[in-house]
Order: C-alpha cells, then sequence, then structure tokens
C-alpha cells in the first residue's frame, strides 16, 4: 500500500504521485509533449497558452447524499440548496468538452462539490473517458453503491477510486459524514474488492483518504490505515482539512499551477480556475455553454489570472486569485 500526503496544495508534486500510475498508460507523444510544454510556460509566467489543459475537473453533480461538517451542504450552510445552484451536467455537455480536448487530456476528475455516483449515468461518462484514452478519477464517500453499479465502473475501466472515509468505526466516522454509514462503506468496498476480482482487473486503484483529525490524533489515522491494508487498498492518504487554510491562511509566493493545465468545470458549464472558490461569483471564468474549452482558456480572465501571480498587477479587478490561500505573487 502505497501512502500519500496532500497538504500541501501549493504544490503540484504531491499531485504528480498521486496521478502518476493511473495517468501514466494514457500517454502518447502528443499528450507528453503538451504536458511538458505547460510546466515550461508556468516556468515562464506565460500568459498566453499555446499548451492545452490535460487533468480538469468535470462535475457530474453536485448533489450530495450527506451533510459532511464543513461542506456547502451541512445543515447550517444553504448557499447550495437555498439558492437553486444544485444541478447536474448534460451528457451531450460532457461529450462537448471531452471531445473539444480529447487530444491532450491524461486524465479528468470526476468530482467536484457532489457525490457523483448519485449521477445515473456516471458509469457511462467513465466509458466515454477510456473509449478515448483518458483516465478518470473520483471521489466518493461510498454510502451509495449498487452490484450493478460496481460491474460497470470495473467494466468501463474506472482508473481510481477515491473513499473519503474519516473514520475507524461507527463513532469516528459519524463525527465528519454526518448522515453517513460506516457499516455501509465497508460493505461497498468488499462489493467493488470482489468485482475487481470477478473480472479480473486491476482497476480502479483504490485509495483510502482521511481528513487529519482535531489535535493531531494519530492513533485514530492508524486505525483508518489498518483497516486498508487489510482490505488490500493501493493507497492511503490523510488530507489537510480545508477550514485551517481558509481560517489561518498561508499563500506561498509562487505561481498558481492550476492555471496552467487544470481548470474546473462545474454541472452547469461554469469555468473555474480552481476548485477552491466553488461558490464563489468571482470565480466564474467563463462558461461552455458559449464557447468552446480552447478558446475560454486564454480569453481576458485568464490572461489576468496569469499575470497577477507573475507581477502582482490586477488588471481585472474581478478574480477570486487575488483572496488565494494558496498562492500569491512573486513581485
Amino acid at each position: 500500500m502505497t501512502i500519500i500526503s496532500h497538504n500541501r496544495y501549493s504544490s503540484s508534486w504531491p499531485i504528480i504521485k498521486r496521478h502518476f500510475k493511473t495517468a501514466l498508460p494514457h500517454l502518447n507523444l502528443k499528450k507528453t509533449v503538451n504536458v511538458l510544454l505547460s510546466r515550461l510556460e508556468k516556468a515562464a509566467g506565460a500568459e498566453v497558452l499555446r499548451s492545452k489543459p490535460y487533468f480538469i475537473k468535470i462535475e457530474p453533480t453536485n448533489l450530495c447524499n450527506l451533510k459532511c461538517r464543513g461542506c456547502l451542504h451541512a445543515a447550517e450552510n444553504n448557499a447550495l440548496s437555498g439558492s437553486g445552484k444544485t444541478g447536474s451536467i448534460d451528457i451531450g455537455l460532457f461529450k462537448k468538452v471531452v471531445n473539444e480536448l480529447k487530444q491532450y487530456l491524461v486524465k479528468v476528475s470526476l468530482y467536484s462539490m457532489g457525490e457523483p455516483l448519485i449521477y445515473p449515468r456516471i458509469a457511462e461518462i467513465v466509458k466515454i473517458l477510456s473509449d478515448n484514452n483518458i483516465g478518470s478519477v473520483i471521489s466518493s464517500n461510498l454510502n451509495i453503491l449498487s452490484p450493478e453499479l460496481a460491474r460497470g465502473l470495473v467494466k468501463n475501466r474506472l482508473s481510481h477510486l477515491i473513499v473519503a472515509m474519516d473514520g475507524c468505526d461507527d463513532e469516528s466516522y459519524a463525527e465528519y459524514r454526518q448522515g453517513g454509514d460506516f457499516g455501509k462503506v465497508m460493505e461497498n468496498l468488499k462489493i467493488l474488492i470482489a468485482e475487481k476480482k470477478r473480472q479480473n482487473s486491476k482497476y480502479p486503484l483504490i485509495e483510502i483518504q482521511t481528513i487529519a483529525p482535531e489535535k493531531n490524533d494519530r492513533k485514530k489515522i492508524e486505525k483508518i490505515m489498518a483497516i486498508a491494508e487489510k482490505l488490500g487498498i493501493d493507497y492511503f492518504s490523510v488530507k489537510k482539512d480545508l477550514r485551517e487554510e481558509y481560517g489561518n491562511p498561508q499563500p506561498k509566493q509562487k505561481t498558481c499551477f492550476w492555471l496552467y493545465g487544470h481548470p474546473q468545470i462545474k454541472f452547469d458549464g461554469t469555468v473555474q480556475p480552481c476548485c477552491f472558490y466553488y461558490n464563489d461569483e468571482l470565480n466564474n471564468f467563463g462558461s461552455v455553454n458559449d464557447g468552446n474549452m480552447e478558446e475560454i482558456w486564454n480569453n481576458e480572465k485568464f490572461r489576468a489570472a496569469r499575470k497577477y501571480f507573475k507581477d502582482g498587477k490586477k488588471s481585472d479587478p474581478y478574480l477570486s486569485c487575488h483572496k488565494c490561500i494558496f498562492f500569491k505573487p512573486k513581485k
């Protein structure tokens, strides 16, 4: 079992380590050249890019079955449910984005604010990616998984499944995953593992992820890790609670790497430079309903954001990037 730490959101290396094994089979010469060009353009602080997005997020749905502590779906926060900003992606829109970028895409994250396995066509969109030689990753609370869905995800070659567990028993799990069922998660993990064996497939690689407990409870982490080892899980990771970052931001003086290959597309087609200011109107950089992703990638918003991290000048005052908790301009 590989142990991954990805607390440093200001560095791309934990992300590379986490996804390298499942991205590698989908690389070819053209995609490799594009990735290298992207890294060079980031190092140069380029504002207009020749490279194209290669590892993006496309949100199937922002609906969720849980109300976890600190999430927009939590009972005490109606920023989503009370605003009419919930829904699921149109399959035609998903195909449009993939068709525009498929020559360059190495992997697609099929999650953001919601629970991806709620989306009724989730196995179908995994297949669309597989058929186009594009890797896929889903992050799920895994409270929902029928044998039929497990069969479809394995058959259609989901590359990577992240299971957000955050507990080692019913009591500790309920502290964070409100409305969830620890026993159900364990049962569903066993269903998926059995289905992988039945189809003689190593995919999806399974990662158990836990948010670092308060007061750095090492015993709790060790217990969750022991569960992962017993099940034969591929990866184990500990994630920092982002509420700490938002409450006490300590941005690094460096260029934001999300602006050089990793945009997010919400279920409604809204394009965002990253996933950290989901409900912020200043994080709206365009819509794939109104244009193609290649055009949006170098529009005024993206150019202004890249320029800001290069020289600190706010050529567009209406950008979420100006309050980023992870990065700040070099000058």
